[in-house]
This record gives structure tokens, sequence and C-alpha cells, in this order.
């Protein structure tokens, strides 16, 4: 039982980005926001279309689902 109230106390907090503004019901969601996407350029391009994506499995699932790429 304090487990699950531990759980619903911790996700009634919001974690806001100082940057951004985007916020994260979890801490190290917004550390990992930080490290890996914030203010960073895309590294992954679409040679079809041209779209840019920060994350390579987001950037992958384009292909498939838009361009019927497989991976």
């Amino acid at each position: 039982m304090i487990i699950i109230i531990s759980r619903c106390v911790e996700a009634e907090k919001t974690w806001k980005c100082w940057q951004c503004s985007k916020q994260y019901v979890w801490r190290d969601s917004l550390k990992k926001h930080l490290r890996v996407e914030c203010g960073k350029e895309p590294k992954f391009e679409c040679k079809m279309c041209g779209r840019k994506f920060k994350h390579k499995h987001r950037w992958q699932s384009h292909r498939r689902l838009i361009h019927y790429i497989d991976v």
C-alpha cells in the first residue's frame, strides 16, 4: 500500500525544463531530456522527405510507417 501511495504522490509532481518549458512527471525524464535533446540539433534526417529527428527510433519509425522502408 505504501508503494502505491508513493507512486501516486510522485506522479503529481511536474519537472519543468528551464530552457524550453517542457514538463515531465519523472525527474529522470527531465535529466535525459537535458542531456540528449534540449537545445541539440537533430542527428537523423529522412533522405526521402528531409524531415529531421533527434532520436534514432523515431527516425526508423517514420521511415517504416510513412515511406514503408524496412529498417
